[in-house]
């Protein structure tokens, strides 16, 4: 094996876990979203040790405590984190020459756990 392709492999590893990462971030925000998409929900995000006024609309009320949220920091380094090994292991993969590139998984072709998954069904 060249030490091309064992660099693209490393950045591959490397792309599989972020992109696992991104995945498990986006699914939990998606998850809130239908769920409060199929309320009628006010949302009220409560900073801590903040009284709240009663609520007094026809809306289910929402009560969200700001702690409970990834910081947006933290989102954005994993957004970032996951744009970052896929630049990575695309320009590993243009580094192997083609002809070493036979048996190699081509970086259109990775796909995460979830994305296997779905793919089954």
């Amino acid at each position: 094996m060249t030490g091309e392709v064992e660099t693209y492999l490393r950045a591959r590893a490397a792309y599989l876990k972020a992109a696992e990462k991104a995945e498990a971030s986006g699914e939990s925000i998606k998850k809130i979203g239908e769920a409060l998409e199929r309320l009628h929900t006010k949302i009220t995000v409560i900073n801590p040790g903040e009284e709240r006024a009663p609520s007094t609309s026809n809306f289910y009320d929402c009560q969200i405590e700001r702690d409970s949220w990834p910081p947006i920091d933290e989102v954005l380094h994993i957004s970032e984190a996951y744009h970052a090994a896929h630049t990575a292991m695309s320009d590993a993969w243009k580094a192997i020459p083609p002809p070493d590139r036979d048996g190699v998984e081509a970086p259109g072709a990775v796909k995460t756990r979830r994305q296997r998954q779905r793919s089954r069904y």
